[in-house]
Order: C-alpha cells, then sequence, then structure tokens
C-alpha cells in the first residue's frame, strides 16, 4: 500500500507513520527487497505485537519458566510510501520508539542498520536512500526469539543464571542474536515481538536541530 507525503517548505515535519505495514509472521527470502510481492501479507497498525493472541491462549509450565509457550521467530514488516518534490533536498528520518527484540531495518534493500535492546527508542537517516520517481519501500525484519530457561544442577538463584548468560554473549554486538540477550527472557516478562510502539518520519531542514536521543544522526 503507498502512501503520499506532503512537505512543507519550512520547518520540521512530523508525520505519523503508524498506518498501512504489511506483516508477515515468517521469514521469506527476499522479504527486504522492493519489488518483492507483499500483497498477501496481513495489513497491521503499530503498535503491534504477534503475541497478541497466543499470551492468552494458554497456561504457563509452571516451575517459573515464565510464559515460554508463546510464539517465537523472525517476522517482516514493510510499509510503501512517497516523497513530494519539495522533500528532494531535505532530510529525511524514521524513528521507532521500540521494536522486540531484534531489529533489522531496510530501505529500499539498503540495510540502514539494527537496533538489539527491544526497549530504547532508535532512528536512521533516510535521506540518502529516498526515491521521488517511484514509491520508497521500508522493511523491518523483526525477531523475538527468546532464552528459554533450563533448570540448572544444581540449583542457583536467578541473579546467578543472568551472570551465566552474561557471560556467554558474543563480544561483538553485530553477533548477538535475539536469543542470546538476558533479558530477552520470559523468566522476567513476556517476550513479546514486533514494532510495538509508535513510529514516526522526520522531514526537516538540511540545517537543523537533531531528533533527541539521536546524536548519531548528526546535524548538517
Amino acid at each position: 500500500m503507498t502512501g503520499a507525503i506532503v512537505a512543507t517548505a519550512q520547518g520540521r515535519l512530523t508525520l505519523n507513520f503508524n498506518p498501512d505495514w504489511k506483516f508477515i509472521k515468517s521469514d521469506p527470502a527476499g522479504a527486504a527487497e522492493p519489488k518483492f510481492d507483499d500483497s498477501g501479507w496481513t495489513t497491521v497498525s503499530t503498535p503491534h505485537t504477534f503475541n497478541d493472541v497466543d499470551t492468552f491462549n494458554h497456561f504457563s509450565p509452571g516451575n517459573m519458566l515464565g510464559d515460554t509457550n508463546q510464539w517465537s521467530g523472525r517476522t517482516w514488516y514493510r510499509k510503501s510510501f512517497t516523497l513530494p518534490e519539495s522533500a528532494r533536498d531535505r532530510q529525511v528520518y524514521i524513528e521507532f520508539e521500540a521494536v522486540r527484540q531484534v531489529a533489522d531495518v531496510y530501505l529500499n534493500g539498503h540495510r540502514l542498520g539494527s537496533c538489539k535492546n527491544g526497549f530504547v527508542p532508535f532512528g536512521f537517516d533516510l535521506t540518502p536512500f529516498v526515491r521521488f520517481d517511484q514509491p520508497n519501500v521500508l522493511a523491518v525484519m523483526c525477531d523475538n526469539s527468546f532464552i528459554v530457561s533450563q533448570t540448572m544442577d544444581p540449583p542457583i538463584l536467578l541473579s546467578a543464571y543472568e551472570e551465566h548468560l552474561n557471560a556467554t554473549l558474543p563480544s561483538d554486538v553485530d553477533a548477538v542474536q535475539a536469543n542470546q540477550v538476558p533479558w530477552n527472557n520470559p523468566q522476567w516478562h513476556p517476550a513479546m515481538g514486533g514494532i510495538y510502539r509508535d513510529v514516526r518520519l522526520y522531514v526537516t531542514a538540511p540545517l537543523h536541530i537533531s531528533l533527541p536521543l539521536f546524536d548519531f544522526l548528526r546535524t548538517a
């Protein structure tokens, strides 16, 4: 689905990017590519979680293991949008208030980066990859694969178990997987996945104040 955006000549334009995402609860090959056919996917609006039903369909397995029966894995969200000529000489940013647990973000097939904390807002500069002659496609791979706690022999405190998990984390952040993040554990809370908070698009002048929290986006 394609939505048209009207940019103002001056000031910062803040757009609600919650409506009209395409979503699939699987990991099809090529889902980040602009020409990928997502017409058969479900249309959703963010905030959205793909565990909104399964967490109410069963009981916890007990033994303080948390809600380990819920579905987890790699999923995809895609959103198409157009930009007017008035935005050509401006800066365009995307902001996610949070995605759980790991998010890999692409624009028009270009990988923008990833976020692996699950709770903190993050954003990317779309400017180098936006198109004006055809729709833009924003694609987000979301993985909430969580840690399934194992019974330790002999039994140990939960704090000691967390220390044990921390010791297994890769030192390279790029290598960390969703099911290696200690707090992505249903012993702490349900590990619901998805773009579960608001999404916004910003169109700014070339000279602008950077978005809050995102000093890595720089000020032109």
